[in-house]
């Protein structure tokens, strides 16, 4: 995550409001205030993993409120990392990683690194960081419990032919853990083809524009992050468990068969795997704020952020990746 404050500069132009007596006059405002160094920590437990990340970092002053002029991370180097549960604390041991995209920063990133660090479904963990420099700063996320994921598929052998039924679509049913906020759905085709080494996969739009039928050309829409709609709590004797749907259009998965058909030779269809990330409070809220405002009629030109961190700032939450597959014919 890169650090900065985000600010706004605007004029109050008062002789567009009210007519004044005087022939009008222009004064300045800034909402600036004095900078402050403060600990950035950003870090996001999975259960999809054994080594979890944790990045450490200031905040910097840019030069004219403009963070790309800004060319270097300022890590911390004086910090020490612990994750703790059950009272049982793991210290992480600091890691540098070759940068991909080197066009902006060209240095290594900076991480601190627990491995092998398994975390648990429904457990509490806390993050604690201590710096000589900035004193301490720290976080706890509660992981959410497993996800139940099915298919709804009304037709037997449908996945295998689509064809066969153009009007049915691929439905899910999703219940999520009372801890979670907000979820994520994905789909993916596995398979293998001469022309390729091992098991290849494919990501499945849930759906597609038509752009040209003539040149075959179409808009892929993604599964993106959502808000849960599900209540978090239940009653004590619930007839029915409230459930999340999601849906993978027909055209959408086809088009992906045929595609992968027509750009391999020798194809072996293996699985459809479908997964579900659910996203703990803290990080659904993260990534909610820094998505949901985006008006591009707006005149506002700052930016919301949000943080859950006690004596810092950044965003410490976690989330658990569960799936369920279905094998295809060959």
């Amino acid at each position: 995550m890169v650090a900065s404050n985000f600010r706004c500069r605007f004029q109050a132009l008062l002789s567009l409001s009210l007519p004044l007596a005087a022939s009008g006059c222009e004064d300045s405002f800034s909402p600036d205030a004095p900078f402050e160094r403060r600990m950035v920590i950003y870090s996001v437990l999975s259960t999809q993993s054994d080594t979890q990340f944790v990045r450490v970092y200031s905040t910097y002053d840019s030069p004219g409120n403009d963070a790309t002029l800004n060319a270097d991370e300022r890590s911390i180097d004086d910090a020490s990392v612990v994750l703790y549960n059950r009272n049982i604390g793991f210290s992480l041991r600091p890691l540098e990683f070759d940068r991909r995209d080197k066009t902006r920063y060209s240095s290594t990133i900076h991480a601190f690194v627990a491995h092998p660090y398994k975390v648990e479904r429904g457990q509490s963990y806390s993050l604690s960081v201590a710096s000589a420099t900035f004193g301490t700063a720290g976080a706890t996320t509660i992981v959410p419990t497993k996800a139940d994921l099915r298919l709804l598929i009304v037709s037997p052998f449908f996945l295998d032919f689509p064809w066969s039924r153009p009007n049915e679509d691929v439905n899910l049913k999703i219940t999520l853990s009372p801890l979670a906020r907000g979820f994520l759905v994905r789909c993916f085709i596995e398979y293998e083809a001469y022309q390729r080494s091992g098991v290849v996969r494919e990501e499945v739009p849930s759906q597609l524009k038509v752009i040209s039928c003539f040149f075959e050309l179409y808009d892929k829409t993604f599964p993106t992050v959502q808000s849960r709609t599900t209540p978090t709590t239940l009653p004590l004797r619930p007839t029915t468990i409230p459930s999340e749907f999601y849906t993978f259009r027909n055209i959408a998965y086809r088009k992906t068969l045929e595609s992968i058909s027509d750009h391999n030779s020798d194809v072996r269809f293996r699985r459809l795997v479908f997964y579900v990330i659910q996203f703990d409070e803290p990080l659904y809220n993260y990534f909610s704020t820094a998505n949901e405002y985006g008006d591009k009629h707006s005149v506002r030109t700052d930016l919301r952020d949000y943080s859950n961190i006690q004596g810092g700032i950044g965003v410490f939450g976690s989330i658990t990746v569960d799936s369920t597959e279905y094998s295809l014919s060959e």
